[in-house]
């Protein structure tokens, strides 16, 4: 991967040149304050041209070039800036899964995320894919940490929200939706800040500057539910 890159580069700014004498192993990064590297300029250029310690195989010529017509890799594009699409995910951040529901269950209670929805006058579905995250639509789920229900509310949530019964799937529902809606209030409808305080408390936030904490799962969850909200909302 790390090579077709370097064809994707050379495709288009057609660098090549000898390489600098060292030791192979050493790598210098594509940038180096913010500036193309020299170094790694002539190393990448004579990858593509086939010499060098390290060559770009024929295969990846051909899919360099093809991208290169593209115009997708322009001079001032990402493929400048050091790919950052090809970089390793930051440790504080877990992988987005797929989410897969209860399709049964989540029919049978659809009418009454619409309800809800409207009465809290919030998205339905931004409540749906919500409770698709929390729950995956089981009335009955509980977590590890106690969460309950299609929205996972804590006992002291429930309470907050005056949700007697946590496990009764319609009151579960209400009680998330006052919640979100109170979050909304909060932190003036930014939807990511309301999602991270969802999963992790408002006070995680203010303890952070009213900014999404740098907890994996807090990231991960609001990267799952905002990628659910925004397909289901191109749904027609």
């Amino acid at each position: 991967m790390r090579w077709l890159a370097a064809a994707i580069l050379g495709a288009v700014l057609g660098w090549a040149g000898p390489v600098s004498a060292g030791d192979a192993a050493d790598r210098p990064q594509v940038l180096r304050g913010g500036s193309p590297d020299p170094t790694c300029l002539r190393r990448v250029g004579a990858a593509w041209q086939g010499s060098g310690p390290h060559r770009v195989s024929a295969k990846s010529r051909r899919i360099g070039a093809k991208l290169a017509s593209t115009g997708y890799y322009s001079y001032y594009s990402r493929a400048l800036k050091g790919y950052p699409h090809l970089r390793s995910k930051p440790r504080d951040q877990e992988p987005v899964r797929a989410v897969a529901v209860d399709a049964k269950s989540r029919k049978r209670f659809l009418g009454h995320v619409e309800q809800v929805a409207k009465l809290y006058k919030l998205d339905p579905e931004l409540i749906d894919a919500v409770i698709s995250v929390e729950s995956a639509y089981d009335p009955q789920a509980v977590s590890d940490k106690g969460a309950l229900g299609l929205m996972q509310l804590m006992p002291g949530t429930a309470r907050r929200f005056d949700v007697a019964d946590p496990l009764d799937p319609v009151a579960n529902m209400h009680g998330g939706a006052r919640y979100l809606r109170w979050l909304m209030d909060r932190f003036d409808n930014d939807l990511d800040l309301v999602l991270a305080a969802y999963n992790a408390g408002e006070g995680a936030l203010e303890e952070h500057g009213n900014r999404i904490p740098p907890y994996a799962e807090t990231r991960a969850y609001v990267a799952r539910v905002r990628r659910l909200y925004d397909a289901r909302q191109k749904v027609p």
